[in-house]
């Protein structure tokens, strides 16, 4: 009886293991969601330019869409892409 009292204590105390399981699967899973329509690459990005005309570096790319998110013009995260970490960026909502 004491052990089951010291079980469900645990289990709903804020620092329990389950608890910490189960925001590091809910962190895990929003890592790994896929690219969505709304979000693009800097690979994307050169493609898009390249289409109009205008052609640009990978590293170009980056640079301007590193200098957008420091604006807040953009959102970015990080998911694998191909066995690779890729970042998606997307426009920041208000």
């Amino acid at each position: 009886m004491e052990r089951k009292k010291r079980e469900r204590r645990l289990a709903e105390s804020p620092g329990s293991p389950l608890n910490f399981l189960d925001q590091l699967v809910t962190q895990e899973a929003e890592r790994t969601r896929p690219k969505e329509p709304n979000e693009f690459t800097a690979a994307d990005y050169v493609a898009a330019l390249k289409s109009k005309g205008v052609t640009i570096s990978i590293f170009t790319a980056r640079r301007r869409l590193d200098n957008l998110l420091g604006k807040g013009v953009l959102t970015s995260r990080v998911i694998p892409l191909d066995g690779n970490a890729c970042r998606v960026y997307k426009e920041a909502t208000t």
